[in-house]
């Protein structure tokens, strides 16, 4: 028996350690501060923004019991706040037994799982018919809720592997541990972000919402999509996806909303491996679709005038694939017109607007359209006020979908009710009266349209309305009148009003007029159409008005200017603005002026009348037009006058002819008169000739042949005129384009480049005076004079020099040599060029020894006025190099001096090579350059300092001149005992043809003195001769120890210090004949090193070198003469002639120069004072200068030029040149003197001048009285010298106050003490 009991035994016991376990490390960890941090539901979120966490977490419900800790009791109320969200009349759940019913699970899962509802029938789907019983009573009414709760959570990923019995029959515990599951994992449910679509209706939108993993290995979700509506879409047809490790993966997701409210829905992903380390979080993510509203599917713009009906058919198309039946809604909006400032307009009838009906109206409430299929929607639109329109109609399906069409339309102003003419003279006005009856006649039909179609079958109130109103007095309206046209004036504003007393009745009944006085003043002749708009609170009217206005007449002068022969157009137009055709006569005087005598215009056209001018000769006439319109009776008058000037040219001929040769040009002469003619004719040609006369036929069309003999080419352009008896004339341009003669002979020219040639031609002179030619040459390399003088009846020589700077290659050249002279011609010749490349100039052979290398100097002219750069090239670069290596600069006719640097790489062997120049346009320069080795003697030395006692390593550089690797040894002479040492590894290694061997040396000297050795290279091996070795003497100079203190010499600029050192020189041996010399080293790197240098110079004292104890006291005198401000270190070096250093370092500094001058400026506020003066170069060499002002000075001062050369200063005696600067100042504030500092600086001196700038002193003007009256009142007067007389401590004042506007009265008097 004690073993049956056993078995229940250990499982109580065990199920009692992991619940305890449970309560200690999970159910303990649950508090108010816990629940802060954690995702909450909104309706979490709304409580405790209505009651605040503070407030929850000392009510007395959560602080815990004898029964329930304070974990548990947070339990209970999470449950209670989510049960009283869905189930307002119930109480707060007290006991996990309360739990049984189920409604506080449904509740929490609703609250995190919004999408739930509709499963579980709670919030907006409560009593929808889904089975959730909400008022358990059985238990089997508590299973079925109990089951609803169990299958809604495993769809969710929170299977608690029970069933619906077995959750209604649980404990206590296992209610608690089913409440604490459900309180950690919805919280997973909460959404991480909402994905937001934006769009239109009826169009697809898409997003996408990417996952990564983390982790090491894969996870996979279980999509879930709650989506009620259905317009959400996922691309996932088996709702499953997978991570793999370190991957990401997509998800689209697309919706087309077919509502136009605002879609929710949610995106869960579920991980379906929740078991176990791999288990994922569940992701949950809202969707949100917002649709454009302004955005319709079609958009219909109508307008009509007031009170006009306008029916309009709407084709709607049902985009859906099932048949809908749409409910008709639409929404109807009015907008003022926008005025050209972007301001709304207010009209005056808006004020009934209440009384007016809307414009928009349809009959259909239902319209039923199969799918894919339009139908047709009518809408019926009627404006009562003037202004934009918007009708929005929507047609909802709830279960299909939702469409949606806008019609924009617009109320114009209603149809005009009456017309009124005018007709008057030009600037007279004239003035009308209309009248107009009470009631609008056009409001009143829109009204009945209106009441007849909209309100059928409501008769009794119609007639209601009729009768209000009939009973409203129309007397007591007012119209507001507005003028289109300036030229159309009135009251701006009329009520009606009664002829007589007797009139009453007739008022009453609305018979009475409006009465409108409209004045017409037109501005010129023509027709003025306009409107008039009267607007009052419930109506308006328009009145169309039309002003004719007659002209008196018009005068005009016109003017005609042109060449004789030639014919001017004048076009005047003629505008016709009425509904008549205009038949206009025309009466036209004056010599050569002709027209039409009838113009007919076309009513509402423009038609010109063309006045025509065409003189035969110089004239000037006058003449008169006028044109008289039948119809408006007016004339317009126009005085004529024409001018006509000298006659232009007929034509312009061409010719081309060649020089030296004859050519017949003929030229048409027309006949320009009414008979026979007879031409004298003459021309401006110089080598034209021709016939005096020329007989033209009357109508006919002369032939003149113009023989032309030209002597030299060219284009020339002349004139030939034909002139009659009466002096008129007819002439031509004559534009003759002369080519060159044939070539007298060709000449040949041949020689190399760089080498001059000259051609000797023989130049005969027939005639008996001197002949003067003109020479040019084209052709390169061709020179000579270029002009020839030949004496009468005799024979020169023209020397042609041929140069050329490049070869011609194997074909020659072209060239010209051309002879001009006005009166015998042109003469050339054909020259045939060609240069032959010059042959290498070959240089001596110089002799080198092996291992060292040898300038050759070469020099090349650039005979050009440019600059030339040169290609250069070697053909043996093992042995021979240029510098430079690879351009050459040539200047404008200078030389240049490259060296050729020869290298050898054997003994007694000749070694040559071509260097070559070459420009494109200097041709090329060929050098062969040859050189032989010799064996190496004694290379150049190298130097190394060391101070005494320590150590200091230099390298000796060999070069291995053979084109094959070699073995060299390396020694060191006299090695033993020598404070010399080789810091080479190995003394014998292998160097590489043409390569280096860095040879390192070690020198440690122990006393001030100079030692020597010599580094010994020998070639070594069987095909090298024993002799072949290269000595490199090495030079080692020992240094005394640095001293640390230095020197410090300070002096103002262009001033002078002179100061005595004494110098300590310790190890020195005082033997005979020691010498002892010194040196100044200064920086290489300086900025202004040339004063630098300049600057600074040391002498020996006369006392010479003095022995004291174990040092040589020596002593020098330092003279420091700075020209401008700098800072610099130098060195002293001591040397002595057995060898040996001192060094001393020499610490300089010269600081600015005091001023040379003070410039004054002077001027006012807001304007500019300025001074000029000149400086000279004091220095025999141009110097570039600066000039500013320190970084301290006033902005308001500056100098000109910034920049620029001071000229050098003559060598000669005269008159040196200087350059003028300008320093300038303008004032922009008073009170204070502004100082700067101008500075003007070279690389050699600098020049300081101290810049002031002042104000102009002020006058006070003499004699002018105060237009201000400054006095005080009397009164005031008093109050200010009792005040003065009364004195108050207002420190002990305060004291008693204790008054403090910062600290209060409390605090005043603790502030004061302190």
């Amino acid at each position: 028996r004690s073993e049956r009991k056993f078995g229940y035994r250990q499982l109580h016991a065990w199920m009692t350690i992991l619940f305890q376990m449970i309560k200690v490390f999970i159910l303990s960890k649950i508090t108010w501060k816990s629940i802060r941090t954690m995702p909450q539901s909104p309706i979490m979120q709304a409580k405790a923004a209505e009651e605040k966490w503070s407030t929850l977490a000392q009510e007395p419900t959560t602080i815990g019991s004898n029964l329930y800790s304070t974990s548990e009791a947070i339990l209970l109320k999470w449950l209670t706040i989510h049960q009283q969200h869905y189930f307002p009349n119930d109480t707060r759940v007290i006991t996990f037994d309360e739990l049984r019913d189920c409604k506080a699970f449904a509740s929490v899962i609703c609250g995190y799982i919004p999408t739930c509802e509709s499963r579980l029938g709670l919030g907006a789907h409560m009593n929808t018919g889904t089975g959730f019983v909400y008022t358990p009573n059985t238990i089997a009414e508590c299973e079925k809720n109990a089951g609803m709760v169990l299958e809604t959570a495993k769809a969710y990923g929170m299977d608690m592997k029970i069933s619906a019995k077995e959750l209604i029959e649980s404990t206590t515990r296992d209610l608690l541990l089913i409440t604490l599951n459900l309180f950690q994992a919805l919280p997973q449910f909460v959404p991480q972000a909402t994905v937001q679509f934006t769009g239109k209706l009826h169009e697809t939108i898409s997003k996408t919402v990417e996952l990564t993993n983390p982790h090491r290995w894969p996870i996979d979700y279980l999509v879930l999509l709650d989506d009620d509506s259905g317009d959400f879409k996922i691309d996932k047809a088996d709702n499953k996806l997978r991570l793999e490790s370190k991957s990401s993966a997509s998800l689209p997701i697309w919706t087309c909303p077919r509502f136009s409210r605002k879609g929710k829905s949610r995106l869960t992903f579920l991980s379906t491996s929740r078991n176990g380390p791999n288990s994922a979080s569940t992701i949950v993510f809202n969707l949100e679709v917002d649709v454009d509203r302004e955005h319709s599917m079609k958009t219909y713009n109508i307008e009509s005038p007031l009170y006009e009906p306008l029916t309009h058919e709407l084709e709607v198309e049902n985009p859906f694939n099932e048949r809908a039946t749409f409910n008709v809604q639409y929404h109807q909006q009015y907008n003022r017109d926008i005025g050209p400032k972007g301001m709304r307009i207010t009209y005056g009838e808006e004020a009934s607007s209440g009384a007016f009906q809307e414009a928009f109206w349809t009959s259909q409430d239902v319209l039923s359209i199969k799918k894919k299929e339009k139908g047709k929607l009518t809408f019926q639109f009627i404006p009562f006020m003037r202004g934009q329109y918007t009708c929005r109609v929507v047609l909802v399906d709830e279960r299909v979908g939702e469409v949606v069409y806008v019609i924009n339309a617009t109320g114009l102003p209603p149809v005009p009710v009456d017309k009124l003419s005018f007709q008057t003279e030009l600037a007279i006005p004239q003035t009308k009266e209309i009248a107009l009856p009470l009631k609008n006649a056009a409001q009143e039909k829109g009204m009945n349209v209106l009441h007849s179609e909209r309100f059928k079958g409501f008769k009794t109130r119609i007639k209601q309305s009729d009768k209000g109103d009939k009973q409203s007095d129309p007397m007591n309206v007012r119209y507001k009148v507005e003028y289109s046209s300036p030229f159309f004036t009135g009251p701006k504003e009329i009520v009606p009003r009664a002829e007589k007393e007797d009139d009453r009745k007739s008022k009453a009944a609305g018979k009475a007029p409006l009465v409108l006085s409209v004045i017409f003043q037109p501005k010129g002749p023509g027709v003025y159409p306009g409107k008039i708009t009267l607007t009052s609170a419930s109506d308006v009217r328009v009145i169309e008005v039309e002003g004719r206005s007659r002209s008196p007449g018009m005068k005009a002068d016109l003017e005609f200017n042109c060449t004789a022969r030639q014919v001017i157009q004048q076009e005047l137009p003629l505008t016709n603005k009425t509904a008549k055709d205009w038949t206009i006569h025309a009466s036209l005087t004056g010599e050569y002026f002709s027209g039409a005598r009838e113009v007919v215009v076309k009513a509402g056209k423009t038609k010109n009348y063309t006045l025509i001018f065409s003189p035969t000769w110089v004239c000037d006439v006058k003449g008169s037009l006028i044109l008289k319109n039948n119809e408006t009776l007016e004339r317009f008058t126009y005085n004529l006058h024409g001018h006509c000037g000298e006659p232009l040219a007929e034509t312009t001929l061409t010719a081309e002819c060649t020089a030296r040769e004859p050519y017949t040009l003929t030229i048409p002469v027309p006949n320009i008169g009414n008979d026979d003619l007879l031409y004298t004719i003459e021309s401006d040609i110089p080598f034209a000739r021709g016939a005096p006369t020329l007989n033209v036929g009357k109508g006919e069309v002369g032939k003149y042949a113009l023989l032309l003999k030209p002597t030299l080419s060219g284009k020339t352009t002349g004139s030939v005129t034909f002139t009659t008896p009466t002096k008129q004339y007819v002439w031509f341009v004559v534009q003759i384009q002369v080519g060159r003669p044939p070539p007298e002979k060709t000449i040949e020219i041949e020689t190399t480049v760089r080498k001059a040639l000259v051609a000797e031609i023989t130049v005969g002179n027939p005639t008996n005076q001197d002949l003067s030619f003109l020479v040019r040459r084209r052709g390169e390399g061709l020179v000579g004079e270029n002009r020839l003088i030949v004496p009468p009846n005799e024979v020169a020589i023209y020397n042609l020099i041929y140069n050329p700077l490049r070869s011609t290659g194997d074909v020659a050249g072209d060239g010209q040599l051309s002879f001009y002279n006005d009166d015998i011609g042109e003469y050339w010749y054909v020259v045939k060029m060609k240069a032959t490349e010059a042959s290498p100039e070959e240089l001596p052979e110089v002799v080198c020894e092996l291992g060292k290398s040898k300038p050759i100097p070469l020099e090349i002219g650039n005979p050009l006025n440019q600059e030339l750069v040169l290609a250069v090239s070697v053909s043996n670069t093992q042995n021979f190099s240029v510098n430079p290596g690879v351009n050459l600069l040539l200047k404008p006719f200078q030389k240049a001096q490259p060296v050729v640097t020869y290298m050898p790489s054997a003994i007694a062997q000749r070694q040559d090579a071509t260097v070559t120049f070459s420009h494109p346009k200097l041709g090329k320069w060929e050098f062969v350059v040859r050189g032989k080795g010799a064996p190496p003697t004694l290379m150049e030395p190298v130097t190394v300092n060391a101070v005494v006692g320590r150590s200091q390593q230099t390298s000796v550089v060999f070069r291995n001149p053979f084109p094959l690797p070699r073995r060299f040894l390396v020694a060191l002479k006299n090695e033993h005992d020598s404070p010399f040492e080789l810091m080479i590894k190995r003394r014998t290694n292998t160097v590489a043809p043409f390569s280096s061997l860095t040879i390192p040396i070690s020198y440690s000297p122990q006393s001030i003195a100079e030692n020597r050795t010599e580094v010994v290279v020998q070639a070594v091996g069987e095909a090298v001769s024993e002799d072949l070795k290269w000595e490199y003497p090495v030079i080692g100079i020992a240094e005394a120890v640095p001293v640390d203190n230095a020197f410090r010499f300070s002096c103002r600029s262009r001033g002078e210090l002179s100061q005595a050192i004494s110098l300590s020189l310790y190890q020195v041996n005082t033997q005979e004949g020691e010498v002892l010399s010194h040196e100044v080293v200064f920086p290489e790197v300086h900025p202004y090193k040339r004063a630098l240098e300049s600057s600074l110079m040391v002498q020996a004292s006369e006392e010479g070198p003095v022995t004291h104890e174990d040092a040589v006291k020596m002593g020098y005198v330092v003279t420091f003469t700075p020209l401008r401000p700098f800072t610099a270190v130098a060195e002293l070096l001591i040397r002595k002639k057995s060898g040996g250093l001192w060094r001393f370092q020499l610490h300089l500094e010269s600081t600015p120069p005091v001023p040379d001058d003070m410039i004054l400026l002077e001027a006012a506020v807001a304007q500019r004072g300025s001074v000029a003066f000149t400086l000279t170069n004091v220095f025999p060499e141009d110097q570039a200068f600066r000039s500013y002002f320190t970084p301290d000075s006033p902005a308001e001062f500056t100098v000109s030029p910034a920049k620029g050369t001071l000229p050098a200063l003559p060598q000669a005696p005269g008159t040196p040149q200087s350059v003028q600067f300008v320093v300038s100042f303008s004032s922009s504030q008073y009170g204070k003197t502004l100082h700067g500092v101008l500075v003007i600086e070279t690389d050699l001196i600098e020049w300081r001048y101290e810049v002031k700038g002042i104000l102009p002193k002020y006058h006070a003007p003499v004699g002018t009285a105060s237009k201000v009256d400054t006095r005080l009142r009397g009164e005031t007067q008093e109050a200010v010298r009792a005040a003065a007389q009364r004195k108050v401590d207002y420190v002990k004042h305060n004291q008693q106050v204790g008054y403090s506007s910062k600290l209060g009265p409390a605090r005043a008097s603790q502030k004061l003490l302190k």
